[in-house]
């Protein structure tokens, strides 16, 4: 799928990225308006070439359960990272 990286990204697009070589240190900023946990479900391998994560979490019911913050983070968790900071509905986590 064609992307406008400025506004759009693919999270198929999520792990090509990884594949075409992010340097040490990236972090991922995701503000993706509630796909967040199919993101983190669905493309965990991902997450493997990031060293943090910036996420704005939407919660609510998703697919009939219901889906918050304390959620994503413990999906974070689970791939390796560890909260550096929550303001709002934005987590900060690094490895």
């Amino acid at each position: 799928r064609n992307c406008d990286w400025s506004s759009d990204v693919c999270s198929s697009d999520l792990t090509a990225a990884g594949r075409h070589g992010l340097g040490p240190g990236a972090w991922l900023v995701a503000d993706i308006e509630g796909m967040e946990f199919e993101l983190l479900e669905n493309q965990a391998d991902a997450f493997g070439c990031f060293e943090g994560v910036i996420m704005e979490c939407h919660g609510g019911e998703q697919a009939g359960k219901f889906r918050d913050q304390r959620e994503a983070e413990a999906l974070l968790a689970r791939l390796g990272f560890r909260l550096l900071s929550r303001m709002g509905p934005v987590i900060c986590m690094a490895r």
